[in-house]
């Protein structure tokens, strides 16, 4: 089979930025689209929101990693899910932003390691406009500041679909972090864009340099939608997203 070369067009992909919604509706939506897409060539998807308060528990989880305790998210008021992404336990919640691009990677001729640094070096160009060093570290995903940890990267991929993606702190509350080991990893610290700037932080402002970067790397053209519309383009009925 013939692939274009991504570097001479865009990508038609729609945008759909879903503001703050829970997990396991947007887990759902992620998944029927997947789907969609293995049946029949539609349109990539790039999915930005903001959760409700919600610990991930990825396949990656480590038999050494029992720091978080059930008992410890519920008092949260936070749910937790159990998902096929890789990585370990993170959290996701109010002042972060999350991407998931639901991309084939076959079209971006894009072996997994090299999408996973490609979404890298979005975070690391966004942070940049904020005036912020973000860099990658040898061997272990997601962004960094210095030896801190400001975005992290669990993915799925089904039949080259990917699924998951990124999400970058912002401006949440950190507290949430403490009680779980995030990515698995001993005495990290995770940072927020807010904590390193010391300053209030528009979580809009970030997200639209975000989605501007991912479109410039991944080469997209990008086309906003609402949920009604994804819904009706990929075929997803509403009682599948419960």
């Amino acid at each position: 089979m013939h692939l274009e070369n991504p570097s001479t067009f865009h990508r038609k992909t729609y945008q759909l930025d879903l503001g703050i919604m829970s997990y396991e509706p947007v887990w759902h939506l992620q998944r029927n689209i997947v789907y969609a897409k293995i049946d029949r060539p539609l349109p990539d998807m790039l999915i930005v929101v903001e959760h409700q308060s919600t610990y991930t528990v990825g396949k990656g989880i480590s038999r050494e990693n029992t720091s978080f305790d059930e008992h410890f998210i519920r008092s949260k008021g936070a749910e937790i899910f159990y998902v096929e992404r890789g990585g370990d336990i993170t959290w996701h919640g109010p002042g972060q932003v999350v991407c998931y691009p639901i991309f084939n990677l076959k079209g971006h001729q894009l072996g997994l390691k090299e999408f996973v640094s490609l979404l890298e070096e979005a975070i690391i160009v966004t942070l940049k406009e904020f005036d912020l060093n973000g860099c990658q570290r040898k061997g272990m995903r997601g962004v960094w500041v210095e030896d801190k940890k400001i975005a992290s990267i669990g993915l799925a991929v089904k039949k080259w679909i990917s699924y998951h993606g990124v999400a970058l702190n912002v401006s949440p509350d950190m507290s949430f972090f403490n009680g779980i080991r995030p990515c698995g990893l001993e005495d990290i610290q995770m940072i927020s864009m807010q904590g390193l700037l010391r300053n209030t932080v528009s979580i809009s402002r970030v997200k639209s340099v975000l989605i501007n970067s991912l479109e410039e790397i991944f080469k997209l053209s990008l086309s906003p939608i609402k949920l009604d519309e994804a819904q009706k383009i990929y075929a997803i009925s509403h009682h599948h997203l419960l």
